[in-house]
């Protein structure tokens, strides 16, 4: 059964987070009775798509709870299956040197053909820094695997640079690694991310990225597009 490192996106309205359709985290919480709904959708070419819906919600100033759930489909499928569900709580915990720095911590499961897979506790450190016109985000982090047939304890990381072209437009790539879980590879697997984000309103953002995966055994591409809510 695979498993699956979900990292969660999000965003405020009234400030320069890391946004969609950026993998990386931000160091930033929502605020209080803040909420926010992610839609997606993920096409990869010849194998089929998946619809991502992300939520977060603001339970303090410095402290937010997420759910994430994905629905997907095969190229050679009609129907429309539940994939996965993370579940998480980040933390707002100082600003250093100009580094803003948090934390979060979840548990996530797939589901394949009717079977969970045991939950995949997961540990995420993340620091933001802002210069100019440039957001950067800085990920490193642990999970515990408990699936059968593969390795326990996987390492990831990932760093992402926004570039704010002007109030609407914000520019992103993003560049992450983490260990493979299968025993039957040893390289890690790897992604690369290009994105734009359109501004509609204060509170309503629109985006569209190209992702690039790639390990020992396979390398695909992913076409997403996105809308982000803050109410």
């Amino acid at each position: 059964m695979k498993s699956k490192v979900i990292i969660l996106i999000v965003i405020d309205s009234s400030i320069a987070f890391a946004s969609r359709p950026l993998k990386s985290d931000d160091a930033f919480t929502l605020g209080r009775n803040l909420f926010q709904l992610e839609l997606a959708y993920e096409i990869i070419p010849e194998t089929g798509f998946s619809l991502p819906v992300s939520s977060a919600y603001g339970i303090w100033e410095n402290t937010d709870i997420l759910i994430n759930v994905s629905f997907n489909n095969s190229s050679n499928g009609s129907i429309m299956a539940f994939e996965c569900i993370d579940l998480e709580a980040k933390k707002y915990l100082t600003s250093i040197l100009g580094f803003e720095i948090a934390t979060k911590f979840g548990f996530s499961s797939v589901i394949e053909k009717g079977f969970v897979s045991s939950p995949l506790g997961s540990l995420i450190l993340i620091s933001s820094l802002n210069i100019n016109s440039f957001n950067f985000h800085f990920n490193c982090g642990y999970a515990n695997n408990k699936n059968e047939g593969e390795f326990s304890d996987l390492w990831f990381g990932s760093v992402a640079c926004e570039y704010f072209l002007n109030d609407q437009i914000t520019i992103g790539t993003d560049l992450g690694i983490g260990r493979n879980p299968s025993f039957y590879f040893s390289s890690p697997t790897g992604y690369a991310l290009l994105g734009v984000s359109y501004k509609l309103l204060d509170s309503v953002s629109i985006d569209t990225g190209l992702n690039i995966t790639f390990n020992e055994q396979s390398k695909f591409d992913m076409f997403t597009s996105g809308l982000t809510i803050v109410l």
